[in-house]
């Protein structure tokens, strides 16, 4: 969940389709694969917003040893409240494969309150050349499709948006934001080493683009932790994110 310039609450939705698991089909001495998606949005039943299309693999000649993804954002605006998402997929070569699946989305970004974006986690990032639906700040941001983290990950970015922060801290005044890792079945305990902090001015948006490194930290289960606190040292937005 996200807001636009206007304080309109938007949801962003990502997903990555291994190409191997898809039948290709030969065109000339080329060969592709398609899905079909669609994305429901429902709200006590009734269907509030929907979004049905088609997702192309692009042409190879080599399928024994495919190893890429097809990779979709899609940008769908929604009113606050809570919608049940139902998501459809099928190979439209091979229409006995398919997901299907259900979940709960809770849209929560007040026009006129304090409030932050989903924290989401950031796989590859480059400087935007032109602007497009993965270009924020400047940058295309590649989303990282798991909260799992092997050892081969030693970073870890992510990005969030603060909205209305203007409203408790006055515009242009300082504030700091910690960037903390906490122990999932501990809450309030920390890993030494890999913290930060930053030192911004209050504004409308906030949006806060940070790394954090991993290279100490154990196996298990953890909280990326974003709290902002006021030049006083109050603790004024806390948001959690599980990994």
């Amino acid at each position: 969940t996200f807001a636009d310039e206007k304080g309109d609450p938007y949801i962003e939705t990502y997903l990555s389709i291994p190409q191997h698991q898809l039948k290709h089909v030969q065109e000339g001495n080329k060969f592709y694969s398609e899905l079909s998606v669609s994305l429901i949005f429902k709200r006590n039943d009734t269907i509030v917003e929907f979004e049905k299309y088609t997702l192309n693999s692009g042409y190879t000649t080599d399928t024994a040893n495919i190893n890429k993804n097809i990779i979709d954002q899609q940008r769908l605006f929604l009113d606050n409240g809570n919608y049940v998402l139902e998501l459809n997929i099928y190979d439209k070569n091979n229409v006995s494969s398919s997901i299907n699946g259900a979940t709960e989305v809770i849209v929560d970004i007040p026009k006129d309150e304090l409030s932050i974006s989903t924290i989401t986690f950031v796989d590859e990032l480059t400087k935007a050349k032109e602007k497009t639906m993965l270009t924020k700040v400047g940058y295309d941001m590649l989303p990282y499709f798991t909260t799992f983290y092997p050892d081969s990950r030693d970073v870890l970015n992510f990005y969030a948006e603060i909205y209305n922060l203007d409203k408790v801290i006055p515009h242009g005044s300082d504030f700091i934001v910690y960037y903390l890792i906490e122990n999932y079945e501990i809450p309030g305990s920390y890993i030494n080493n890999a913290s930060k902090f930053s030192k911004l001015s209050s504004s409308k948006i906030v949006a806060l683009l940070q790394n954090l490194d991993l290279t100490e930290v154990p196996s298990g289960n953890y909280n990326l932790v974003v709290k902002v606190k006021d030049s006083k040292g109050n603790d004024v937005l806390i948001e959690k994110k599980f990994f």
